[in-house]
């Protein structure tokens, strides 16, 4: 390659949200497959944050400059987005509970549900979270002006089979890598 030559990386952006969806993990703690879609996402409200990890920068005397940085515990990603689909489905799935005689009712320990999550771009681009401990807010309105919204929120864990990933992002069919390595 002559010297002024540069190779330019290609272009693939994540746009729009097409889909959240919620599995129950597998009997042995695989990602699940009997994908159920949430529905009614509320425009922008999808979001993934990952806290910054905890480290500890190591120093000698002989410089002002840290030596090494000791990361001791890895930051957790999290999960927020907000519905405005309040079927008894939706709290069944997300916040269990129980659903008889036309009515909703809410678990009495309130515990967190274990699930896979699963949000699709709407050009195809797929994050998939192995295990994550979902809550849900269901916080409800009844204003003339706005349909209520559940905020559903979660934390990753760790997945419970070694050979699972916590957090992948899966591409469309046809997406290639190219080999920078040589470069």
């Amino acid at each position: 390659m002559a010297e002024n030559e540069s190779k330019v990386l290609k272009s693939l952006r994540l746009k729009g949200l097409k889909c959240v969806e919620v599995a129950k993990l597998g009997s042995n703690g695989e990602t699940g497959t009997d994908w159920v879609q949430v529905g009614d996402t509320v425009p922008d409200s999808f979001v993934i944050n990952k806290a910054d990890d905890t480290t500890t920068e190591e120093f000698i005397e002989e410089s002002d400059a840290a030596i090494d940085e000791i990361t001791s515990q890895k930051g957790i990603r999290s999960i927020t987005w907000q519905t405005k689909n309040v079927h008894p489905d939706v709290f069944k799935t997300i916040a269990g509970g129980e659903f008889d005689n036309l009515a909703w009712a809410e678990e009495s320990t309130e515990e967190a549900k274990e699930l896979s999550v699963r949000a699709t771009s709407m050009n195809g681009i797929q994050v998939v979270f192995n295990r994550v401990k979902i809550r849900i807010n269901g916080d409800l309105n009844f204003q003339k002006s706005a349909l209520a919204k559940l905020t559903i929120t979660g934390k990753q864990l760790a997945p419970l089979l070694s050979s699972e990933k916590s957090f992948k992002i899966i591409y469309p069919e046809g997406t290639t890598v190219s080999d920078f390595s040589k470069a």
